[in-house]
């Protein structure tokens, strides 16, 4: 009897801890880890936003080159095709007549250009369209990313700067700390600037180089060409909201 007396609150104690026990499972665990990182995750400062800029629009260049790439008529096709008659050519000569001016020069051009003016029935693609649209769209939506982190990028540095200005004045800074801040933000702007001027420039030639390929015969290009246009306007608009203070 004693023994049972003995076992029984220890069953008790065993069972209450029990009950108050709530094991972390790896899961939880992870969740509660990943909610610590957020709540310590410092926000991006003004040169975060503007390195962050910088590698966008970087990223943009090469896009645009791509774009300009895919709207340039290939270089011995384009001399055959013009020496063909604008790309205008007969179903029986057209052969000839671009492996001629292709391989041969302006002979099998003039030879072409006869036949292609006597019956024009066919049309070559001078331009890849299908891989055109596709750089096309992989540019406009790093130019979307861009206006979005650019309003981010210039409005945390009129904050900073703001900041500055309220600490140079209270003298808690000096003069020359605040204008050397200045002029750090007025170099990113120039940079990012620069950076867009050369991707509205990639936009605007790809333009001319789709507008030609028109003239000389391709159809189909005209959403091209509005696109191109449109990443012009696009990325000139981003560059006029850049001041340089």
């Amino acid at each position: 009897m004693l023994k049972s007396y003995i076992i029984l609150p220890w069953a008790l104690t065993v069972t209450v801890a029990g009950c108050g026990y709530s094991p972390v499972t790896k899961s939880n665990g992870d969740a509660s880890l990943s909610l610590m990182s957020q709540s310590t995750e410092a926000p991006l400062n003004a040169s975060d936003h503007a390195a962050e800029m910088q590698e966008q629009a970087a990223t943009l260049d090469p896009m645009m080159q791509d774009v300009v790439r895919a709207s340039t008529a290939k270089g011995a096709m384009m001399g055959a095709a013009v020496g063909c008659g604008l790309v205008l050519l007969s179903a029986n000569n057209s052969a000839k007549c671009l492996a001629g001016a292709a391989a041969g020069g302006l002979a099998g051009g003039v030879v072409g250009n006869n036949a292609g003016k006597r019956d024009a029935t066919r049309r070559i693609g001078l331009v890849s369209a299908n891989k055109l649209t596709m750089n096309i769209r992989r540019s406009n939506d790093q130019v979307d990313d861009i206006m979005i982190s650019l309003r981010d990028t210039l409005a945390s540095q009129e904050i900073e700067l703001a900041n500055l200005r309220i600490q140079r004045d209270a003298g808690k800074i000096a003069a020359a700390t605040y204008d050397a801040h200045v002029q750090t933000v007025m170099r990113d702007r120039a940079e990012l600037a620069h950076a867009l001027t050369l991707s509205a420039g990639k936009a605007q030639l790809a333009t001319k180089h789709l507008q030609e390929a028109s003239t000389r015969g391709q159809t189909g290009l005209d959403w091209h060409i509005s696109a191109t246009s449109q990443l012009e306007r696009d990325i000139e608009s981003a560059r006029s909201q850049i001041s340089l203070l």
